[in-house]
C-alpha cells in the first residue's frame, strides 16, 4: 500500500467491533465517540480491513490514490448515526425506477442523488435523499416505508436489507467484487461524491 495513501488516513484495522487491539471501535472509544466526531469508517471489500478518515476531504485524496481495480469500499453505517434516506433498487426495471422517483418527488423537496450500477442483464440503483435524519429508523421511517406503501412493492425491488445496526453500503465510484463488476456511478444532475454519502461528516 502506497505510504502517501495511508498519510490521509487515520488508521488501518482488521475488526470493527470483535478484536481489543485491533478493532476501530475499541481503538476510538465507542460508537458514541465515532459518531460524534463524525469518524468516516470504509471496509474494503478487497483487502478486508476497515479505514478510518477524520473528514471527507482526506477520504477523496485516499481514493484519488487508489488503482482502480482496488476501489471496492463500502461506507460503514452505524444505526444511531445522523444520515442521509437511501433506497436500494436491487434488480427491477426502469419503469420501477421511475414510479419510485415520482413519489419521491411527492414525499420530499430535498435534492435526490441516483447512482448507477446496473448490467446488461441486471438493474440495480442507489437513490440517496439529501437531508440527514436522526438516525436509520428515522430515515425508513420518513421516507422508504411511506415510498412502498405510496407505489407498492410485490417484487420486493426495493432492498429494505441496507437497514440495519451495523450497514455496508457501497462508496460511489466502487465496485463489489471487481474490475468485471459494475463501477458505481453518480447519474443524477447537480450531485457530488459528498451527496452520495449516507453518514454526517466533516468535509474537510
Amino acid at each position: 500500500m502506497s505510504s502517501n495513501r495511508m498519510n490521509f488516513c487515520m488508521g488501518r484495522f482488521k475488526y470493527l467491533i470483535k478484536n481489543v487491539k485491533t478493532s476501530v471501535i475499541e481503538h476510538f472509544g465507542s460508537r458514541k465517540k465515532i459518531i460524534d466526531e463524525q469518524l468516516i469508517i470504509i471496509w474494503s471489500h478487497k483487502s478486508f480491513a476497515y479505514y478510518v478518515f477524520n473528514t471527507v476531504y482526506n477520504l477523496l485524496m485516499f481514493l484519488s490514490l487508489t488503482p482502480q481495480n482496488d476501489l471496492r469500499y463500502s461506507e460503514v453505517i452505524f444505526r444511531e448515526r445522523p444520515q442521509r434516506a437511501r433506497i436500494d433498487i436491487d434488480s427491477g426495471t426502469n419503469y420501477f425506477y421511475t414510479k419510485i422517483m415520482k413519489g419521491l418527488k411527492e414525499l420530499t423537496d430535498d435534492h435526490i442523488s441516483v447512482c448507477d450500477m446496473s448490467r446488461e442483464d441486471y438493474f440495480s440503483r442507489h437513490i440517496i435523499i439529501d437531508h440527514f435524519y436522526n438516525s436509520m429508523d428515522e430515515a425508513k421511517e420518513h421516507i422508504v416505508i411511506p415510498l412502498i406503501n405510496m407505489i407498492g412493492d410485490p417484487n420486493h425491488y426495493i432492498d429494505l436489507n441496507v437497514y440495519h445496526d451495523i450497514q455496508n453500503f457501497r462508496l460511489t465510484g466502487s465496485t463489489k467484487s471487481g474490475p468485471t463488476d459494475p463501477i458505481k456511478k453518480i447519474i443524477s444532475i447537480h450531485t457530488t461524491f459528498e451527496q452520495t454519502l449516507i453518514g454526517k461528516y466533516i468535509l474537510q
